[in-house]
């Protein structure tokens, strides 16, 4: 199953399928279905992100075990065939693997055991035994490393280097800390998503009773209560509004997921998509280079590779093309946005130097974990101004609820 299939399959299970479960228990159970559907919220929320974690770490350890296999010189089938023969196999752990995974659906495990990082892991194994590369047996099990390992891989195969291509990979890869901020922000965002149901149950059951009681005793609501029945109302009218809002959001975000050249071009965060792209394309084009062949060939071999985002696609086509009408490296890239014009005086003084291969890995290794690095420090603290966001909405809704209370208690203690 595609990435994109299950992203799109995950998005309807959460926003039309979820509330249809939610509605069907509330119904059928009354007042007893909300704790229930609460529950099963909580799991399926807290299996997707152990799903993200755990294939995350796993990527991870499997990278390791190429460069600790590449780094001593070891053979590769049978060293990942030690590892696989390590894992836990035990019926305790099939047991409680199998109750965990109960919750997604009914019988879910028994397709997760064909389809398991382990069960995708002996594949690959098999395919080195019968002789095929590494690059392409890694093309043909999806899953088992990111997109950037993948490269990487189809790198050091080109160069006969696969240690030093590895080596190379950045501390923290893109995917990893995409993942990272879409963790740290889902749980302020499910945060919100309970306070509107919150705020909406107040709006249509307790505020109107609280106006209608200061209405016949003469008081005025205070000021807090008033703009926050204001900001109800507004809401309840133009509910449309507010959903046409929610849906472009999601539009933008399944842009921003699926389209390489959205990613490229979005406000903020295409800045890091576009430094870290640029990095890793500047390491790869450095370490081809070092294998003394044709430029025009290395670039073939990266296009015919498929590992590069669409975006990438085509401007090292283009790159490809100017190389071809006889212009220079250093102008090319920057033309075809693969360099910033200060990393094209930097390669433009590399190459006189004679120097260009040492000078495009340093300046793409920089770039890219640079802005690995900085994306990551944004999710960092990208959670505790949620957080501080979701806590000043909370107070304003008590603050709005109880000074109600206050001023007619005040009001008794005047009369008496």
């Amino acid at each position: 199953m595609n990435t994109w299939y299950k992203l799109v399959l995950l998005q309807f299970w959460f926003f039309i399928a979820l509330p249809i479960c939610g509605g069907v228990l509330v119904g059928v159970l009354g007042p007893a279905g909300v704790p229930i559907y609460a529950l099963l919220f909580w799991l399926w929320c807290w299996e997707i992100i152990a799903y993200l974690n755990y294939r995350a770490a796993r990527q991870l350890e499997f990278v390791s075990l190429l460069q600790a296999a590449g780094a001593n010189n070891l053979p590769l089938e049978a060293f990942l065939q030690a590892y696989l023969d390590d894992r836990p196999h035990k019926d305790m752990y099939r047991f409680w693997t199998g109750v965990l995974l109960f919750f997604v659906f009914p019988g879910y495990y028994w397709i997760h055991r064909q389809r398991s990082f382990d069960k995708r892991l002996e594949r690959l194994v098999w395919m080195l035994q019968s002789g095929i590369p590494l690059d392409l047996a890694i093309a043909a099990v999806p899953g088992i490393v990111p997109r950037e390992t993948a490269l990487a891989v189809a790198v050091g195969q080109f160069t006969d280097d696969l240690p030093e291509s590895l080596r190379r990979l950045p501390d923290r890869q893109l995917t990893t800390v995409w993942v990272d901020l879409l963790v740290r922000l889902g749980y302020p965002l499910f945060i919100m998503i309970q306070l509107v149901g919150i705020v909406s149950f107040l709006s249509v059951f307790i505020m109107p009773k609280f106006e209608k009681i200061f209405m016949d005793f003469k008081l005025r609501l205070p000021f807090l209560t008033e703009l926050f029945m204001s900001i109800s109302r507004f809401g309840t009218r133009y509910w449309w509004l507010e959903a046409f809002a929610m849906f472009m959001v999601l539009v933008a975000f399944n842009l921003f997921l699926f389209i390489s050249h959205v990613r490229w071009h979005f406000p903020f965060l295409g800045g890091f998509y576009r430094s870290y792209l640029r990095g890793e394309f500047l390491i790869l084009l450095g370490q081809m280079l070092e294998s003394r062949k044709p430029l025009p060939e290395i670039l073939n071999r990266v296009l015919h590779s498929q590992l590069l985002p669409a975006v990438m696609q085509v401007r090292v086509r283009g790159l490809r093309n100017d190389i071809a009408q006889g212009k220079s490296l250093p102008e090319s890239l920057y033309r075809n946005g693969l360099a910033t014009q200060s990393m094209q005086a930097l390669i433009v003084s590399a190459e006189k130097a004679n120097n260009l291969t040492w000078a495009l890995r340093e300046i793409g290794d920089s770039q890219s974990r640079h802005a690995a690095r900085t994306l990551h420090r944004l999710a960092l603290i990208a959670l505790p101004i949620a957080i501080l966001l979701c806590a000043v909405v909370v107070g304003f809704v008590a603050v709005s609820m109880f000074t109600p209370l206050l001023s007619i208690i005040e009001s008794f203690s005047a009369m008496k």
